[in-house]
């Protein structure tokens, strides 16, 4: 085998949000199944109606998460022997709102939330609608950085930079969100388009790698 190098490479990219993802969860619990099912379809359809009050189609919102568990207490007993009883059951529902970034729509929708009943737990992130995009750009970058590194590397040795023989990478999933936090909170009125401030995310960073090996001559 001739000689090589093998050099990792490095991508960076660093990009503006211009997409939201409102994500929050509901639960609801109750001794009685069909309760549970119940009370679970009312507060669902409570948020389909804020989505609809908010100006979006109900389709934009999207369950990502649906579980329904049973839940006991461990009781102990004259004897000291501890027993599990039955407490009821946990209806988990998970859901999603994505749209463009815009600060009036974003504050409008969190108004709307701000008002349900059942108070979810609510995250708001940004994000990136082409998330594609960016993922082209850091290989792109990376396979960049890694042949500067190796024609530097090759020049200072006296050799030369033969044909490329392998490149190495793992196509794991790149978070492309950005680090800016939102905190939400529930209190009727708290968000409205007079009083939330004019916020401007902080651009999302991503890196990524690739290992490429190249002949050298």
């Amino acid at each position: 085998m001739g000689r090589m190098i093998t050099v990792k490479g490095i991508g960076k990219v660093s990009q503006r949000p211009d997409y939201v993802e409102i994500t929050m969860m509901l639960q609801t619990s109750d001794k009685d199944y069909e309760k549970t099912i119940e009370t679970a379809s009312m507060k669902l359809e409570e948020v389909n109606e804020k989505v609809r009050e908010a100006g979006f189609d109900k389709t934009v919102l999207k369950t990502t998460e649906f579980t329904i568990n049973t839940s006991y207490d461990e009781v102990q007993d004259s004897n000291r022997h501890y027993r599990n009883v039955f407490k009821g059951y946990i209806c988990q529902q998970a859901l999603k709102i994505s749209f463009d970034f815009d600060r009036q729509v974003l504050s409008k929708t969190l108004s709307m939330f701000s008002k349900l009943a059942s108070h979810p737990k609510i995250d708001v992130e940004f994000t990136v609608r082409d998330s594609t995009a960016v993922s082209e750009k850091l290989l792109q970058d990376a396979a960049a950085n890694a042949k500067r590194k190796a024609e530097i590397l090759t020049k200072a040795s006296g050799a030369t930079l033969g044909k490329l023989l392998s490149i190495d990478y793992d196509w794991g999933e790149i978070s492309v969100f950005s680090d800016t936090e939102y905190s939400f909170m529930h209190e009727s009125g708290i968000h409205t388009d007079m009083n939330m401030p004019d916020i401007c995310p902080d651009d999302i960073h991503v890196k990524d790698t690739a290992t490429f090996i190249w002949e050298l001559l």
